[in-house]
């Protein structure tokens, strides 16, 4: 039981990075886009970055998860 909810927190964070994403890259391209971009340079917005894991945190975030009892 404990491993399936592990499983199941595992896949709410990817979802939520995934969406995380999606609403980074649509903010980004509406900067861009005329004449959001004119509002956003007055506001003095700025593009956000994706978030992503670096290599050493992909391969530890892939590992399986072992448990010792």
């Amino acid at each position: 039981d404990l491993q399936r909810q592990l499983i199941d927190v595992e896949n709410r964070v990817t979802a939520a990075r995934r969406f995380f994403n999606l609403a980074t890259e649509e903010y980004n391209n509406q900067l861009g886009a005329f004449p959001s971009n004119i509002v956003a340079r007055l506001q003095k917005r700025s593009a956000r970055t994706a978030y992503s894991l670096g290599a050493e945190q992909r391969a530890e975030a892939d590992a399986p998860l072992a448990f010792k009892f």
